[in-house]
């Protein structure tokens, strides 16, 4: 498929449900997740191309958004695609009971206290140099 069979696809679909709105907009419709730029350079392209955009993270998880009216547009990658994990300290988790049948004790641990790095998008790499991962096995 063309970059331009999907735009005018995704108009298609955009007239369908001007046309019926007797059905509900899918429960996600606030949200175009974009699963396509896997790796640092091609967060990369996608932040260029957007102009402007803002970041969110989760322990696992990068999303950088940008508004398109009221639908908010965004790519997601694994974080560790595109920041650098520094550990900065350690934790001690102190040592606990879960109260279950049978009991469990669990013993005192250190764990890793961690920072992410994740430098400004648009720094990685011009659009121009950037490869794609099409044919890479990528678990989404």
């Amino acid at each position: 498929m063309t970059h331009k069979e999907y735009a005018d696809s995704l108009r298609t679909i955009a007239k369908f449900f001007e046309e019926h709105e007797e059905l509900p907009l899918p429960h996600d419709a606030d949200t175009f997740n974009y699963f396509s730029a896997y790796t640092k350079p091609e967060m990369a392209l996608v932040a260029h191309a957007l102009g402007s955009s803002t970041k969110e993270f989760t322990d696992s998880m990068f999303h950088l958004n940008h508004q398109f009216g009221t639908i908010k547009f965004s790519a997601i990658a694994y974080r560790e695609e595109v920041c650098e994990r520094i550990v900065v300290g350690k934790k001690t988790v102190p040592a606990h009971v879960i109260p279950a049948k049978p009991e469990q004790y669990i013993p005192s641990a250190e764990e890793d206290v961690v920072e992410w790095r994740c430098e400004p998008i648009l720094e990685v790499a011009e659009p121009k140099e950037v490869a794609h991962a099409e044919d890479e096995n990528i678990p989404f």
